[in-house]
């Protein structure tokens, strides 16, 4: 199975995730050019990166339906997954309290009201250290790494992805009006709860649950895939060369709504294209930036803080923004290489006490 292709488009989603919170920073009239010169292009994600965490989601139901299939016990899958999201995660937390404690921030003049309102916009304490390690998703739980709230719900799934995956081998005819169904009806229960469709955060149990079910279909087209790749890839390989690069069209066409079931159907047909026929996505640097993915996107904010607050007064925030992508990449390898690669390597020893070891890198 060839899965180079998945990690080159994993980077440059974390990638398009970096430069969408550099731009945030940002406020007045650079800002509104730098939004209005991309709002309508396939760059759009650097100032909107939703249409990026959903692919997040996609392709985690994909890569999690392989290693599942090749390790069908529970236990041990459940217990790499929690291992593999949750340690480094904590590390970038703690990496991030720690330069919250070092800094001191003020409030950044020439910064957006989003850097100086939301993260870092609380004082550290035990019971809000705890609330982050603790993963509940809530805005005052996610302060410290603002991106963590994706990996709030990349968790709940995966500890409940046996189930998905069973329901990814039906018949499709069933499947499809059944995923349609379940969307219209949790997003009914979301309008009627006051909940926005576009959700980050859930603020209490009910709000927990539904956001959490929100994205289910996320995971679930990512295992349809999996299960089905072979079909989708011969179907598309019969497909003229040039209907098949202008199937590339539709893929981007649908993330520029940025609304989440749109989105979703994007992402699952930029995988299949992906897959079928990777091209430049195996270019040894966007290879690179796929393995580093993870590490980047656990460590950019706290870098984007750091440098920002660091050199407030000392040169002006545009400047410093702009250091923030390469000095993210550096710490991301770092973070990957110091965290990361060696908490997979313990996570598939953890698992291999009880069940074989898949093949697959669940990442």
């Amino acid at each position: 199975m060839r899965l180079k292709a998945l990690d080159a488009l994993r980077g440059i989603a974390a990638l398009m995730v970096v430069l969408y919170h550099c731009w945030q920073t940002l406020d007045g009239a650079l800002a509104d050019g730098i939004r209005a010169a991309l709002l309508y292009t396939p760059l759009k994600p650097i100032v909107g990166a939703r249409p990026a965490v959903v692919l997040f989601f996609v392709l985690s139901g994909f890569v999690l339906a392989l290693a599942l299939q090749r390790e069908p016990g529970w236990r041990g899958f459940a217990l790499r997954r929690v291992a593999r999201i949750w340690l480094p995660f904590a590390f970038s937390v703690l990496l991030s309290a720690g330069l919250l404690l070092l800094l001191n921030p003020q409030p950044v003049a020439d910064a957006s009201g989003w850097f100086n309102g939301d993260p870092w916009a609380m004082p550290l304490t035990p019971a809000v250290l705890a609330r982050h390690l603790l993963m509940l998703g809530d805005v005052e739980g996610t302060r410290l790494n603002v991106v963590m709230w994706s990996l709030v719900y990349e968790l709940r799934l995966s500890l409940v992805f046996p189930l998905l995956l069973g329901l990814a081998a039906l018949p499709l005819r069933w499947l499809v009006p059944g995923m349609l169904a379940f969307q219209l009806a949790v997003d009914a229960a979301m309008r009627a709860a006051g909940l926005p469709l576009a959700p980050f955060h859930g603020e209490g149990g009910l709000a927990a649950l539904l956001t959490t079910l929100h994205f289910a279909n996320c995971f679930l087209l990512g295992c349809v895939l999996a299960l089905r790749l072979a079909a989708i890839r011969a179907a598309l390989l019969r497909l003229p060369r040039w209907a098949f690069v202008a199937l590339w069209l539709p893929a981007v066409a649908l993330q520029m709504p940025s609304i989440d079931a749109t989105c979703t159907l994007g992402a699952g047909l930029m995988m299949a294209l992906a897959l079928t026929r990777p091209g430049l996505l195996e270019a040894p640097p966007l290879l690179w930036l796929g393995r580093v993915s993870y590490s980047l996107y656990l460590v950019h904010v706290p870098v984007l803080l750091a440098v920002v607050h660091g050199l407030a007064g000392v040169v002006p925030v545009p400047w410093a923004v702009a250091l923030v992508p390469g000095l993210s990449l550096l710490a991301g390898w770092g973070c990957y290489l110091a965290v990361e690669a060696p908490t997979a390597a313990w996570a598939r020893r953890l698992g291999a006490s009880s069940t074989t070891t898949p093949k697959v890198a669940v990442a």
